[in-house]
């Protein structure tokens, strides 16, 4: 048994090593662990890593015990794999910050004595099938999907407008590409186009979009196909031999992100041509009876730099199209290759480990993933033809009916304006991480029920975010928070009665977000 503890010893001054070192290896931190990392894993992982790199952190001293399972809701739908022996205890704080990180790690022995950290794995088998990944990525299927959609953009842009004419376009897409619909947002702008100011321009209004064929395509190519076939019809290598050894500067990135920038270039020129030939919209700026048409495309992460310059200037059809000199910022990884489990391994040990499980621990009370299910199954109308009251009220039946006993829940219902959160139907952030945002606040009324279960981890939030439109800048702001049942309906008539609620629940709203997250 001493022995153990001493093992677990060398195991924790790793762990905390990890925290404290200059130059974090991610390769060293993934064979701490009993499981090679999938390649979704380590891409997810390393977007997280990449964070911590420029922090410095403060470590206490760890604290080693033996394992008893925690009176954790996750334990309800998982368990640690292998069965823990011993926990390991400390806590981490940035310099940046006041607040301190609890950490909690189950490590056991492997078959050769030397004791590692245990992943979570699910109670259940996966509810999919394994399917291989396809042969070939067609950015065909983009440009076929999008092509209607974007017209469709471009002619509500046009009956908006009116008289005023079109300074620039931005065309923006979302690059961190984990959700079943990407974000491909148009956003219209009558300013004249300069490099200096086109960031601080207010964009007048904006169509929404969302591609399910991207997805579909960044998914093959992480799960490895072979290659993709750009818009133009040429067969590209991916080089998925290579994905190991490379990352994170693994080529296929950026030929997946230099190709469909390409077709987002055709899709958009293509309709822009069409529609000022037909005389549906006109560019400010005209020059010897030639328009100047401007375009800035850009994936969210590139807007998140507000230093970054707009270097690479290309024209398609006519229109200049203004990017970032990279939109892939990743470091060198000059060790050995990542050793990564393949996703069919996975997914046959996850069967295999599910089937094996343990009978799970019944903590006191209910559970917070009941909640959280029932509100996910009836969200289905979430999308930005649905009406906001009836969703709103949906959400608080939910909170009124679906109760945990010993829990303490609280209400906050609000509004004003707010960046957007860039989802596409009901996404639980606790397992997909940090989501994308807009770049523009927007007018906004938030309903936010927060699950406090009186146990040791982060506690619930549940919330549906509706956005209705381009903020101005003078928007009324309010916040009315309540815990319980008991005054509910006096609260939400003060809600409804809010000049700026009202006008606001009278309108369609243009997104809407609904999620759970994790609050301290």
């Amino acid at each position: 048994m001493q022995r153990d503890f001493h093992k677990v010893e060398t195991l924790a001054e790793k762990v905390a090593e990890f925290y404290l070192g200059k130059e974090l290896d991610l390769l060293q931190w993934f064979e701490l662990r009993h499981r090679l990392p999938t390649r979704w894993e380590l891409i997810s992982e390393w977007s997280r890593h990449t964070e911590e790199l420029g922090k410095q952190f403060i470590v206490s001293p760890y604290t080693i015990e033996e394992y008893s399972q925690p009176d954790w809701g996750i334990f309800q739908t998982d368990r640690f794999h292998p069965e823990p022996t011993h926990v390991i205890l400390m806590s981490v704080r940035s310099t940046e910050s006041e607040g301190a990180q609890e950490l909690y790690f189950a490590c056991a022995p492997d078959a050769c004595g030397e004791f590692k950290l245990c992943d979570y794995v699910s109670r259940t088998p996966p509810i999919e099938e394994f399917k291989p990944a396809p042969d070939v990525i067609a950015f065909a299927d983009v440009y076929g999907e999008l092509r209607p959609i974007v017209e469709k953009a471009v002619e509500t842009i046009a009956r908006s407008l009116g008289n005023d004419q079109i300074g620039f376009l931005q065309f923006h897409y979302a690059d961190t590409l984990f959700y079943p619909e990407v974000s491909v947002d148009l956003y219209p702008h009558v300013e004249a186009f300069t490099e200096k100011s086109w960031r601080q321009s207010i964009h007048r209004g904006g169509q929404y979009l969302a591609s399910e064929a991207i997805s579909r395509m960044y998914c093959a190519m992480i799960e490895g196909t072979p290659r993709l076939i750009a818009y133009e019809g040429e067969a590209i290598d991916l080089q998925q031999d290579r994905f190991e050894y490379d990352f994170p500067n693994w080529a296929g990135f950026e030929m997946f992100h230099a190709h469909l920038r390409k077709c987002l270039m055709c899709v958009l020129s293509h309709v822009l041509f069409e529609a000022q030939a037909k005389g549906s919209i006109r560019w400010r700026g005209s020059f010897n009876g030639n328009d100047h048409r401007h375009v800035v495309l850009a994936c969210y992460s590139d807007l998140e730099d507000q230093k970054a310059p707009l270097t690479r200037i290309t024209d398609v059809n006519g229109i200049t199209f203004h990017e970032f000199a990279g939109t892939i910022r990743m470091l060198n990884n000059s060790l050995h290759p990542y050793r990564l489990q393949s996703m069919k391994d996975r997914w046959q040990e996850n069967i295999a480990l599910a089937e094996s499980a343990v009978p799970k621990a019944q903590p006191d009370g209910g559970s917070e993933n009941e909640v959280i299910g029932h509100w996910s199954a009836v969200i289905g109308k979430a999308h930005p033809s649905a009406d906001a009251k009836v969703l709103i009220e949906d959400f608080v039946h939910n909170y009124r009916e679906v109760r945990i006993p010993g829990a303490r829940d609280s209400l906050m219902l609000e509004w004003g304006s707010i960046r957007p959160l860039l989802l596409d139907g009901f996404t639980d952030l606790r397992q997909h991480g940090r989501p994308m945002w807009g770049n523009s606040e927007q007018r906004w009324i938030g309903v936010t029920r927060q699950i406090d279960s009186g146990r040791e981890d982060d506690n619930t939030a549940l919330c549906a975010f509706f956005y209705f439109g381009t903020a101005t800048g003078d928007e009324q702001s309010g916040t009315i928070e309540f815990v319980g049942v008991d005054t509910i309906d006096r609260e939400l008539q003060r809600f409804y009665k809010a000049p700026f609620v009202a006008d606001l629940l009278s309108k369609q709203a243009e997104r809407i977000s609904v999620f759970a997250s994790e609050v301290g």
